[in-house]
């Protein structure tokens, strides 16, 4: 089972990732 820490740290990595992916879109035409 992994570890309920480490898999939090990783969904808080992967939602800034996402969130800035979603920035950089807004900011293309």
């Amino acid at each position: 089972m992994v570890n309920i820490t480490t898999s939090i740290k990783l969904y808080t990595k992967m939602g800034a990732e996402l969130m800035e992916f979603s920035n950089i879109g807004k900011l293309l035409p």
